[in-house]
């Protein structure tokens, strides 16, 4: 998320007001602290011009484990 919104020159700030929430949540969201939900998601795949997949480029599904309930993912 960083990655695209340094690229469009956006601030975070910016984004948090364009999605409606604080810039605090927006630093959580990115530097990983707090998860994203799905419609979340959505909403910053349209404000930043990309589609959700672009949140999973070099996600590798053979190195999660599904029945890993764990924090550390």
């Amino acid at each position: 998320m960083r990655e695209r919104r340094a690229a469009l020159g956006m601030s975070i700030a910016e984004l948090a007001e364009a999605i409606q929430t604080t810039a605090a949540r927006i630093s959580a969201f990115e530097q990983g602290w707090t998860r994203v939900s799905g419609h979340t998601l959505v909403h910053f795949s349209l404000i930043l011009g990309v589609g959700p997949s672009f949140f999973f480029s070099g996600y590798d599904p053979d190195g999660y484990d599904l029945d890993d309930k764990s924090e550390d993912q």
